[in-house]
């Protein structure tokens, strides 16, 4: 959990053993002590213990033992490039600490941040936050969690001006009662990011876009036309008089982006070519998703290779020709072969739940911009 009043603070940035005196997000700027640093230290040094057993000092004064997960995070849990631990200092002296582990290949969780009283309020715990943040995303992660104390309001508010949005507890947090939980997406793919706004009139929870990222990157189980068999996408385009046109796809998410084919001559290809912006739709499990892009022509042989490999793992025996893709069949409204493969990069998102948990939720893509769990 975080320490009791943790500081208040706006969103920095992370640059391991190097003087910070603003945070990166120019929008949320911070100014600093010029001698503050943020360093990647060992989770067992001297210093680092002294940090944490005030941390724990402190939150025991809060929360039953049995109600304080921070002390099961050890140093194993960060060796072998699974995770890191970060120091704040004032020159030499030890002031804040903070931690970030790989849960699984997707998922990196925040843990044991801690800031001295004497330097609460001036941002430092966002800092430290910052640099948790730019660390999960090194470390390949595309979330990040963090479990803190429904008595850390300071923390909380912290969070949600981080950009992070609550969600139901899992694993240990699950069953207490002082356990609050957030996420948030770190789509970092050519350096987007997320911003996620919540649509529902009804007091429904914002849909965490992991929950649509799930259903994508779920690989199809079964044939065509069964459930968890290969999904129908919708391609909306605009014709060259503005009237839309709207085809089936053979979709393929794929780092964050849609990948699809179609023949030079169809009227999408042809709409493309005079207008990149298109929609493309599909109803997922529990899930109905719309995003909004724009879409390329993809030529270089690398991509176009590893997209047939993809797509021949799905069923579909597709090679490569002539900066292009063939195969001996493809949908009827394909065209003839070969078929040019397109990227739809994401600009927005809309998604509505069609099974519990309800609600709506808008995510825009944007580019990069650029206290305390227990």
């Amino acid at each position: 959990m975080l320490a009791a009043g943790t500081q208040h603070g706006a969103g920095g940035g992370p640059n391991t053993g190097t003087r910070w005196s603003r945070s990166l997000s120019q929008s949320h700027l911070v100014v600093q002590p010029s001698d503050i640093s943020i360093r990647t230290e060992r989770f067992d040094s001297a210093d680092a213990r002294t940090l944490i057993a005030a941390l724990d000092a402190s939150l025991s004064e809060l929360y039953p033992p049995e109600q304080r997960f921070g002390p099961n995070l050890k140093a194993e849990h960060l060796e072998g490039g699974r995770g890191r631990f970060f120091v704040a200092r004032d020159r030499e002296r030890a002031i804040g600490c903070g931690a970030v582990r790989l849960l699984d290949s997707g998922t990196a969780e925040a843990k044991r941040m801690y800031v001295e009283p004497g330097y609460r309020g001036k941002g430092i715990g966002a800092t430290v936050l910052a640099a948790i943040e730019a660390a999960a995303r090194e470390l390949g992660a595309r979330r990040l969690v963090l479990e803190t104390g429904v008595y850390q309001d300071a923390a909380i508010s912290l969070y949600r001006r981080a950009g992070f949005n609550q969600i139901d507890c899992w694993g240990e947090y699950a069953a207490s009662p002082t356990s609050v939980c957030f996420e948030k997406i770190l789509l970092s793919i050519g350096g987007i990011e997320m911003d996620q706004k919540n649509l529902d009139i009804y007091g429904s929870k914002p849909i965490p876009w992991s929950r649509a990222l799930k259903e994508l990157e779920a690989p199809s189980t079964k044939p065509s036309g069964e459930a968890g068999g290969p999904t129908t996408f919708w391609l909306a385009t605009t014709r060259p008089d503005e009237r839309p046109h709207v085809a089936g796809v053979g979709a393929l998410w794929v780092d964050g982006s849609f990948y699809f084919t179609s023949g030079a001559g169809t009227r999408k290809s042809r709409n493309l070519a005079e207008n990149p912006s298109c929609v493309i739709s599909v109803a997922l499990s529990g899930l109905d998703l719309v995003v909004e892009g724009t879409a390329r022509l993809v030529s270089d042989e690398p991509t176009l290779r590893r997209l047939a490999g993809l797509y021949a793992a799905q069923g579909w025996p597709a090679s490569v020709s002539d900066g292009a893709l063939t195969a001996d069949y493809s949908a009827p409204s394909a065209g003839p072969a070969p078929w040019n493969l397109y990227v739809m990069t994401p600009s927005t998102a809309f998604g509505v739940a069609t099974a519990e948990p309800f609600g709506a939720t808008r995510w825009r893509f944007e580019p990069s911009s650029a206290e305390s769990p227990r």
